[in-house]
């Protein structure tokens, strides 16, 4: 089995996967160069977008667009 590991490891080379997370709302020019730049650091980016109750934990208030909007603001 010690093959397939190094074969693994040789189709992942050169790829890169980042990892953008937040709240999102009223999605502004911040927001877009923070995801460009998550974007220049890889060959893909994935973007969580947080959910209402993750945001009123963290922040101690809903967000005022729902997690809808927002998800909706980033495919666009």
């Amino acid at each position: 089995m010690a093959g397939t590991g190094k074969r693994v490891t040789e189709e992942r080379l050169g790829q890169r996967r980042v990892l953008a997370c937040g709240t999102f709302d009223h999605l502004h020019k911040g927001h877009l160069s923070y995801l460009q730049q998550a974007r220049d650091l890889g060959n893909e980016l994935w973007v969580l977008v947080a959910a209402e109750e993750a945001v009123e934990w963290g922040k101690g208030r809903k967000p005022d667009q729902s997690e809808a909007e927002r998800l909706a603001a980033i495919e666009a």
